[in-house]
């Protein structure tokens, strides 16, 4: 096997290593070729816990980058199509966001009703384009 050939001569210092090679190389002697499963159900416990922490993957995100702070994280399933738009409409809501704080802000300087009227009017299109937004992204606008 090109893997153990590699380890050819190399003295592995962390005995569950070793045990791991020995258990490598046992599965290939009975023909059998290794996989992870192996690892994650042998019957030795040093190795069925060193090959948790080598095979999971702790980097997956939490379901609360989405659910608190509304930082969409694509899953790996997910088709690069439909990734791609709800990004896009993650980033027009919250450029939505930005808009209707501008808004207001323009709402409150307006020098005469009638410059305040026209700013209530524009504020009132981007809540009402933000709120379809983000009925389709599942939000909760509070």
């Amino acid at each position: 096997n090109h893997m153990l050939s590699e380890l050819d001569g190399v003295e592995l210092k962390i005995p569950v290593f070793q045990k791991m090679k020995v258990a490598y190389e046992d599965l290939l002697s009975t023909n059998k070729p290794p996989s992870e499963m192996d690892f994650l159900h042998h019957d030795d416990v040093e190795i069925k816990d060193i090959s948790v922490d080598i095979f999971t993957d702790f980097r997956t995100p939490s379901e609360q980058w989405n659910d608190k702070f509304q930082i969409f994280v694509p899953k790996k399933d997910q088709s690069l199509e439909k990734v791609i738009y709800k990004s896009l409409l993650w980033l027009k809501y919250n450029q939505l966001i930005k808009l209707s704080d501008d808004a207001r802000t323009e709402i409150k300087q307006a020098k005469n009703f009638e410059e305040e009227l026209e700013h209530v009017k524009v504020y009132n299109l981007i809540i009402e384009e933000r709120t379809g937004l983000a009925n389709e992204l599942g939000v909760v606008i509070r």
